[in-house]
């Protein structure tokens, strides 16, 4: 077993069997007749790399439960006026990465106020406006540091992105494959890092590895709608805020992550999950 997961309605279980992988997602819910179980397996040969971005795009835009769609009434000439607007409400936006004790870095989005995590209102202590690039002072964090990659990657090279999603009745921390783009500089543009990958929306602050378990950097601030393609999210290209721009930031701020060192081997999705999950927060703001 190399991943599992498990929630209130739904559990994730992933792993590997001689030359098998394979990917089982199993949801509780309300069917037409009462509860039933839905969800599904998917095996794949272990050398077929390519099946475990495909396995990961369909687990993210999985729905075994699909809301019925909404019946249209008569309009009736006696109707009284509409309501007013609902006032905005905390809504998932962003993942955060703890980087040391008590401190906490993100990408927010342009139109967030009030971030918070859970029921505990973040302090922001310093930010860059142009990438969205803020750092937290978050009361009893644990920073454990983190391997960072010691060189840029090469385009193509393969990478694994982690992060919260929103989900049906709280953020639910996800993994996504995918491969790193380069888009060489132009003029007086540098060269700018980007992850090309299956990302849920408000994917802000997920936080991208290769695969030796080391740091490339965050995802930027990325569109704001998500695109699905006969349901299934597909892959799209994503800004990367480097690791090298990442420490700088931090450094600024007066704070150096603990280095860790990276793997010597590759490692699955699930392992960088593993060794990661506790430094990921899910955060809120008043959209």
């Amino acid at each position: 077993m190399t991943y599992k997961a498990s929630r209130a309605d739904w559990f994730v279980v992933s792993g590997e069997a001689a030359d098998k992988r394979f990917y089982t997602r199993i949801a509780a819910g309300a069917g037409p007749k009462g509860p039933e179980l839905r969800g599904y397996t998917l095996t794949y040969p272990a050398s077929a790399a390519d099946f475990e971005r495909i396995s990961i795009a369909i687990a993210n835009s999985f729905e075994p439960f699909p809301g019925a769609p909404a019946v249209a009434e008569k309009p009736n000439p006696a109707e009284p006026p509409l309501p007013p607007p609902a006032p905005p409400q905390a809504r998932f936006s962003a993942t955060g990465l703890i980087v040391a004790p008590g401190r906490m870095v993100s990408v927010l989005p342009e139109a967030c106020t009030e971030p918070a995590t859970g029921k505990q209102k973040l302090k922001i202590l310093t930010s860059d406006p142009s990438s969205g690039l803020t750092l937290f002072d978050l009361a009893n964090a644990r920073g454990a540091g983190f391997a960072l990659a010691d060189k840029g990657p090469e385009s193509g090279a393969p990478l694994v992105v982690v992060g919260y999603a929103a989900g049906k009745d709280a953020a639910a921390l996800g993994v996504a494959a995918g491969q790193v783009l380069l888009r060489p500089a132009v003029e007086s543009k540098p060269a700018a890092l980007r992850a090309l990958a299956p990302l849920q929306e408000n994917a802000g602050g997920n936080v991208v590895f290769d695969r030796n378990g080391q740091l490339l950097g965050l995802i930027g601030r990325p569109p704001q709608a998500r695109r699905l393609v006969a349901g299934i999210v597909p892959e799209a290209s994503y800004p990367v805020i480097s690791a090298g721009d990442l420490v700088r930031f931090l450094q600024g701020a007066g704070v150096t992550p603990a280095a860790l060192p990276g793997s010597e081997r590759p490692l699955t999705a699930g392992d960088i999950v593993a060794a990661n999950k506790g430094a990921l927060v899910a955060i809120t703001c008043v959209r």
